[in-house]
């Protein structure tokens, strides 16, 4: 993937802030946490497991959960005839990658089937997809019922000045996304709220309907929420055409990254993990330096026991087979969470740039690095990859007065560290607006100066990438840093 390409920059999923996306009250017709709520149309024909329709059915199904031509996740397809014609909509929400999609999309489709056995007419919503079908005609038409309503069992702490942030954003986020194209309707935004916690809401139409179709669905389920969801910390609302969903803290993914040239490299569209691979020095796939690389990424880590602070630095083999390589863990995290991440982000790596004698992985609670050259002790500055958010901060001076010197303290903070963990977390509130949270890290084998050093560059780097954004990261192969507002504590992801 080429680092031009603009990804995503904080995962919901995935994210180095503790999200506050607020649980949401089941219903019936919903998974007990409300991961996936459905409806079967009772008032039709049932089908016979023996029918040509479920034949039908099930090869639709198939054929879209498994279609890796489609990029922008929206399908509208029919097979058969007459009362054997089955009709199908699909869609993936418009910030989940194609992969996530499409693993979506096969997992809602068996669960459609086992929630509506023989049913022909019935809808799934999931959190990351929605699956439709039909014997009658549903496509590029309307439709507002059935209805779903979600709301989070907790209180706002401001509600009348959060109902009133939410219907400002929510209208503004239902113009642009009744303004999109017939692949996709979809839009995301936030807002900070007086005194209280920040609103994140996005808004998404079947993108076969016109505009003023997806205006009027939108505007029908945002007249939903004084009954179903007022004063409450989040809720969502569903309908086979459009739905909307808010909540207190970040749950999409946001998209733009940018990186520096010299190598290859990108991230995945949520930036859950980034990645660069050297231009030279590639080794062959059965050649002794993948072997030494692949016991040094996998065996000797899982055998390792003795380590407890989530630093690794270790090497395998002799000259042109030689493999260095650099493990580093959040500072704040578990070990068992630490050796999953840097198991998984290794096999990552490799998948990224294969038959690479170079080549390092960020993701969001650790970062693994290996070379053929001398790594251990040596400060490296590139390859850099920046990542700033597209919400500006509500008063972007006052934002940096408070960022600056939060930043220099926590550079002093983590290069104090020592020789196993040079780590630091602050937070500071921007007078009468937003809650600033970052934190700063180094790999711990390099001094205290060059620990300063790094942040330092990577601290000046800010004006030119993300001045007067809500939040950014700064990822290098010896420090990293991160800023965001609007989250609580910084996130723990442990999936």
């Amino acid at each position: 993937m080429s680092s031009s390409i603009l990804l995503g920059f904080f995962s919901v999923v995935v994210i180095f802030m503790q999200l506050l996306v607020t649980p949401t009250i089941g219903q019936e017709g919903c998974s007990p946490k409300a991961e996936y709520c459905w409806n079967c149309n009772s008032t039709v024909e049932n089908y016979t497991s023996t029918t040509t329709y479920k034949n039908n059915l099930n090869s639709l199904l198939t054929s879209i959960s498994s279609d890796t031509k489609n990029s922008y996740g929206f399908y509208n397809t029919s097979l058969g005839e007459n009362s054997n014609k089955v009709n199908v909509i699909a869609m993936c929400r418009g910030d989940v990658t194609p992969d996530s999609g499409r693993t979506c999309l096969n997992d809602t489709r068996y669960r459609l089937l086992e929630e509506c056995p023989n049913k022909k007419e019935a809808i799934i919503w999931d959190e990351r997809c929605m699956v439709r079908y039909s014997n009658n005609s549903i496509f590029y038409t309307r439709k507002d019922d059935p209805l779903k309503t979600l709301p989070s069992p907790n209180a706002a702490a401001n509600p009348e000045q959060f109902k009133l942030v939410l219907k400002l954003l929510l209208d503004d986020l239902k113009i642009k996304a009744a303004s999109g194209n017939s692949t996709a309707k979809f839009a995301f935004g936030n807002h900070n709220v007086t005194n209280a916690e920040g609103i994140f809401a996005l808004v998404q139409c079947i993108p076969d309907l016109n505009e003023g179709e997806c205006n009027g669905c939108l505007d029908h389920a945002i007249l939903q929420i004084p009954d179903c969801c007022g004063g409450k910390q989040g809720g969502r609302v569903l309908t086979p055409s459009c739905n909307l969903r808010f909540e207190s803290g970040p749950f999409y993914n946001e998209p733009q990254v940018n990186s520096t040239p010299g190598s290859e490299g990108g991230c995945s569209k949520d930036v859950k993990y980034c990645w660069k691979c050297t231009e030279d020095g590639n080794s062959n796939a059965s050649s002794i330096f993948n072997q030494n690389l692949n016991t040094l990424l996998f065996s000797q880590l899982t055998s390792n026991t003795e380590i407890d602070y989530g630093f690794y630095n270790s090497s395998l083999g002799e000259n042109s087979n030689k493999v260095n390589r650099i493990a580093l863990c959040r500072g704040d995290i578990e070990m068992d969470i630490c050796h999953k991440c840097i198991n998984e982000s290794s096999r990552r790596l490799l998948d990224n740039c294969p038959n690479r004698m170079e080549a390092i992985i960020w993701e969001e609670l650790c970062m693994v690095r290996y070379s053929n050259k001398p790594i251990f002790s040596v400060m490296k500055d590139e390859p850099i990859v920046k990542a700033p958010s597209p919400n500006k901060a509500r008063d972007p001076n006052k934002f940096m007065r408070v960022l600056k010197p939060m930043l220099d303290n926590l550079t002093s903070k983590a290069s104090s560290g020592d020789s196993q963990r040079k780590f630091s977390t602050e937070n500071g509130t921007v007078p009468g607006y937003e809650t600033i949270y970052a934190l700063t890290q180094c790999t711990p084998d390099i001094s205290k100066q060059e620990c300063t050093d790094c942040l330092k560059r990577a601290t000046l780097i800010l004006p030119e990438c993300c001045n007067g954004v809500q939040g950014a990261r700064i990822l290098k192969p010896s420090c990293s840093l991160r800023f965001a507002s609007g989250f609580s504590t910084f996130k723990r992801e442990q999936e």
